[in-house]
């Protein structure tokens, strides 16, 4: 796998639940599928949607390299994993997430990304 990472800085990303709904995962197991596809959808968010806006806290200029626009198709590394339990061999579902800080657009020229819009991730 390790031919397979893009050679660019990458950050490790934990997607947690909360405790009151992991019942919910341990009786209905399809439920972690969707899960790591709500996560997907997070990243992609990240990616296609964040730059975009004009109205976030860290605004990014239009003419820097970090700027998405809108024509911009990008296509970024991310890798997760699904882990059912913690450290005390608990049920605790939760994602392990490895991505790319960037993407390569249509162009397949590589954007560098310099941080995640944290609130954005949580969903707060």
């Amino acid at each position: 796998m390790t031919n397979d990472i893009l050679n660019v800085h990458h950050r490790h990303i934990l997607f947690t639940i909360p405790e009151e709904l992991r019942p919910f995962f341990f009786y209905d197991r399809n439920l972690l599928s969707k899960l790591a596809s709500t996560v997907n959808k997070t990243m992609r968010y990240q990616f296609h949607n964040f730059h975009k806006k004009n109205n976030r806290k860290h605004k990014v200029s239009k003419s820097s390299p970090n700027y998405f626009t809108n024509s911009d198709i990008v296509h970024y590394g991310l890798i997760t994993v699904i882990h059912t339990f913690g450290r005390d061999l608990k049920w605790n579902p939760h994602i392990h997430t490895l991505v790319s800080l960037g993407g390569f657009t249509k162009n397949f020229t590589f954007k560098k990304l310099d941080y995640f819009h944290v609130p954005s991730i949580a969903g707060q």
